[in-house]
């Protein structure tokens, strides 16, 4: 559809090249019509590939959006089949009825990229709240060989620093970070890479 759309309008405007005055004019309003087409075509695209599933409220901003479109898709259609006499005579009308379609499509671009803001924030509190709760070592699985957590540092390669913080903190046995959660481990101030490495170290330490 939004192809379709650039396609014509792109044809349109270019078919008024080197003509009067007035059908510069069109030919312009057809430039910015064809922009803003554009400019929905990156939007629409940027959000399904960033935020993957849509939310209801997403889907239906996207479906106004997509009547939008198909309402400047049937009036770039009609043009394009209007001579040009017929172009020249009814070009204000013709001008005025693009300036409304672009004020539409703002409109219903604007709500669509706002929602999908609120969507991918969402998606990504969702994503932060899953992964306070979760633990070094999945519950659903055992741990290995328990040991002095300096050996365990030495053995699956974790670094002096953060060893000293979890033997500040109490984790004194590798078996006492089963149940360590990322939350408490970030509230206690580990960085994010030093979670990703103990989550390695416990991954590899655990029996599969």
């Amino acid at each position: 559809m939004v192809t379709a759309v650039i396609r014509l309008a792109l044809g349109l405007a270019k078919g008024a090249t080197g003509l009067s005055n007035r059908n510069r004019r069109y030919q312009n309003a057809f430039n910015k019509l064809l922009d803003n087409v554009r400019l929905a075509h990156s939007i629409i695209s940027s959000v399904v590939e960033r935020n993957g599933g849509m939310s209801s409220d997403l889907s239906d901003a996207l479906r106004q959006l997509d009547r939008k479109l198909h309402e400047i898709n049937y009036f770039v259609q009609k043009e394009a089949k209007k001579g040009l006499v017929i172009r020249i005579i009814m070009y204000e009308m013709v001008l005025v009825t693009i300036k409304e379609l672009q004020e539409n499509l703002k409109q219903s671009l604007d709500t669509f990229m706002l929602l999908s803001i609120l969507s991918f924030q969402q998606n990504v509190a969702d994503m932060q709240t899953r992964n306070d709760g979760e633990t070094l070592l999945p519950r659903t699985r055992s741990g290995g060989t328990d040991m002095p957590i300096g050996e365990f540092g030495k053995q699956y390669f974790v670094n002096k620093n953060v060893v000293d913080k979890l033997s500040g903190l109490g984790y004194d046995t590798a078996g006492s970070l089963r149940f360590a959660t990322i939350q408490n481990l970030r509230e206690d101030g580990f960085e994010w890479g030093e979670v990703n490495l103990l989550k390695d170290a416990v991954d590899k330490w655990a029996p599969k």
